[in-house]
C-alpha cells in the first residue's frame, strides 16, 4: 500500500504517535522526488524535538555519536532513525565509513564497547 501511495495511520498502534512524527513519516516513505533527504530529516521538527528533549545534540547524531543510545529507543523511534539512515547519499555513505574505519581500532570489520 505504501509503494501505491495508500496508506494511513488507522489502528491503536498510531494513537500515541505524534502528529510531527506522522509528518516525518509520510515525507520519508514519499516518492523519491518529493522524499525528504537525510538532511532534510535531520532537520524536521520531530527529531528536533526528540533530539531536544532526549539530550542528545544532533551533531552527535550526525557524527554517530549517539549510535550507541539507539539500543534504548522505542520501536518508533528506531523506524524513524532507520528511515534516515536509507536516505543517505554517497556522500555520507563515504563519511560513515571513515567514521566507522576510524573506531574500529583492531581492523577487523566490528565494534566492541
Amino acid at each position: 500500500m505504501v509503494i501505491k501511495g495508500k496508506y494511513d495511520f488507522d489502528g491503536d498502534e498510531w494513537e500515541q504517535v505524534s502528529k510531527e512524527a506522522k509528518d516525518l513519516i509520510k515525507k520519508l516513505i514519499a516518492k523519491p522526488e518529493r522524499r525528504l533527504t537525510a538532511a532534510e530529516a535531520l532537520e524536521h521538527k520531530w527529531i528536533k524535538t526528540y533530539a531536544k528533549n532526549d539530550g542528545v545534540k544532533l551533531s552527535k547524531i550526525k557524527n554517530l555519536g549517539g549510535l550507541k543510545k539507539t539500543q534504548h529507543y522505542t520501536k518508533m523511534q528506531q523506524a524513524a532513525l532507520t528511515a534516515i539512515a536509507v536516505q543517505a547519499g554517497p556522500d555520507d555513505i563515504k563519511n560513515l565509513k571513515q567514521i566507522f574505519m576510524a573506531i574500529d581500532k583492531n581492523g577487523d570489520g566490528t565494534l566492541s564497547f
